[in-house]
C-alpha cells in the first residue's frame, strides 16, 4: 500500500505514529504521478477524502469492508475461506486523499464494497465513487473530457468523444447514468469542485480557479441537455406555474415534472457531479444520485 511521500523521508507507508499525525515535523509532499485514465466499459476507481493524518485509518477501514465483503461473497456461493482475487488496494496520492482500485483488473472498486457505490466509511468525509480519470490541456477540453465519459456523447456537447487519452463516449454506465439524469427533477444536479490542497485546508490552493472553471465549463455543456443542471425555478415563478396548471388542466404540474415524479422520489431527488483536478491536465469526475447508505434497511424496517 503506498502513500504520498514527503521530500526528506523516502518510506511509501508510515514512517511513525500510525496514522494520528503527531510529531511537530513537517514534510513538503511531492506531487504524486498522475494515475491511468479510464476507458469506456472499464474499471473506475473511487476516491475518498479524509482529515489529514488519518489516511491510514481510512485505507485500514476501507481494506477490513472489502476484506468482509469478499468473505460473505464467498462464503454465499458455496464455502470457503477468505478471498480468493477478491479485495481492494487503497493508495493516498496526496495528503487527505485515499484512492482505491480492486484487486481484480476488470472491476470497479466499488464492487469490492458493501453497498457498493454508497459504501460510506466512518472516517471518509467526502466520497467520489466509480470516477472517470481524463486529460486534457485546456478548461474546455477538460470539462468536455469530464461530461462525455460520464455521460457519453449525448452529454450536450455534440458528437463522440476523441482527444485526451483517446476515451470514447460511450459505455453501458454512461448511458444508464444519461437517461437517469434525464428524468431528473430541474435543479437537482449539483457540481462540486475539489484541489489536493483543499484537503489540507489550504485557503488559496493551487489550481482552485482553474478545477472551478472547468466547473462551470461542465455545467454549461450540460445544461444543454439536461434539466436537472438548470436553476430551479423560483418560489414565486414556481407559485404562479402551478397555478397556471391548475386552471388549464386540471391538476398541478410544477416545471414539467408532474406530481407522481414528486411523490414518488419527493422532491428531495438529488445528484451530484464531482471534479477533483489532480494536476492542471488530468482530473477525476463521479456522478452519483445521492441516495442514504441506510436507505434499504429503512425501506425494510418500514415494511
Amino acid at each position: 500500500r503506498d502513500r504520498y511521500r514527503g521530500t526528506g523521508s523516502g518510506s511509501d507507508r508510515d514512517g511513525g505514529g500510525g496514522g494520528r499525525g503527531g510529531g511537530g515535523e513537517r514534510t513538503t509532499f511531492v506531487p504524486a504521478p498522475p494515475p491511468p485514465l479510464t476507458m469506456p466499459g472499464g474499471p473506475r476507481p473511487s476516491y475518498y477524502t479524509c482529515r489529514h493524518t488519518y489516511e491510514e485509518t481510512l485505507m485500514d477501514e476501507i481494506e477490513r469492508a472489502a476484506a468482509l465483503e469478499a468473505a460473505a461473497t464467498s462464503a454465499s456461493s458455496d464455502g470457503g475461506g477468505g478471498g480468493g482475487g477478491g479485495g481492494v488496494r487503497c493508495t493516498s496520492p496526496y495528503p487527505g486523499l485515499v484512492r482505491v482500485v480492486s484487486r481484480d483488473d476488470g472491476g470497479d472498486a466499488t464492487s469490492c464494497l458493501p453497498l457498493g457505490s454508497r459504501h460510506d466509511p466512518v472516517y471518509a468525509l467526502q466520497t467520489l465513487p466509480d470516477a472517470v480519470i481524463v486529460e486534457s490541456e485546456s478548461i474546455k477540453g477538460l470539462a468536455r473530457e469530464a461530461a462525455r465519459a460520464l455521460l457519453g456523447s449525448s452529454s450536450g456537447d455534440g458528437g463522440p468523444a476523441s482527444g485526451g487519452g483517446g476515451i470514447v463516449a460511450e459505455d453501458g454506465r454512461a448511458a444508464s447514468d444519461r437517461s437517469d439524469l434525464r428524468r431528473a427533477p430541474r435543479g437537482s444536479l449539483s457540481i462540486h469542485a475539489l484541489v489536493p490542497g483543499m484537503l489540507r485546508g489550504q485557503p488559496d490552493p493551487v489550481m482552485k480557479r482553474r478545477a472551478d472553471r472547468v466547473a462551470d465549463e461542465i455545467g454549461a455543456i450540460v445544461r444543454r441537455g439536461y434539466a436537472a443542471a438548470r436553476a430551479p425555478p423560483k418560489k414565486n415563478q414556481d407559485v404562479d406555474a402551478t397555478k397556471h396548471h391548475v386552471k388549464a388542466g386540471g391538476h398541478a404540474k410544477r416545471d414539467g415534472h408532474d406530481d407522481g415524479n414528486d411523490t414518488e422520489e419527493g422532491t428531495g431527488e438529488r445528484w451530484v457531479l464531482q471534479l477533483l483536478l489532480l494536476s492542471p491536465e488530468v482530473a477525476a469526475a463521479s456522478l452519483t444520485r445521492c441516495e442514504s447508505p441506510w436507505a434499504d434497511a429503512a425501506a425494510a424496517a418500514g415494511a
